[in-house]
């Protein structure tokens, strides 16, 4: 995940707290911190994808940190927690990929 970028997803399986099965309906909340600072409502879209698969499109300001912590809670499901480590926009490692992808040598 790219660190402060916009149009980027994190996947949750919801799974029912009753009987083990797939979630396939309801309404999603999503929370996230930051650093482990205070947690906070994501404000991005939710859908699910089919067979219990939630995704999460996150807004910019949610992937802002070093590390992040996004949670899905849904009534009847067991809730999910995702950590992601986003990283910056490495120019040195993009110039040497796209070196590498014209098959030019050192």
């Amino acid at each position: 995940m790219r660190k402060n970028v916009a149009g980027q997803y994190i996947s949750f399986q919801m799974i029912s707290a009753t009987d083990g099965s797939d979630v396939t309906s309801g309404t999603p909340a999503v929370y996230y911190t930051i650093e482990g600072g205070t947690q906070q409502t994501g404000g991005g879209a939710k859908t699910h994808e089919g067979n219990g698969q939630w995704s999460y499109a996150c807004a910019q300001g949610d992937t802002n940190g070093d590390h992040v912590a996004f949670t899905m809670v849904l009534a009847g499901a067991i809730s999910q927690t995702v950590n992601v480590y986003p990283v910056g926009y490495d120019e040195t490692a993009a110039s040497l990929s796209a070196t590498l992808a014209d098959g030019a040598h050192g």
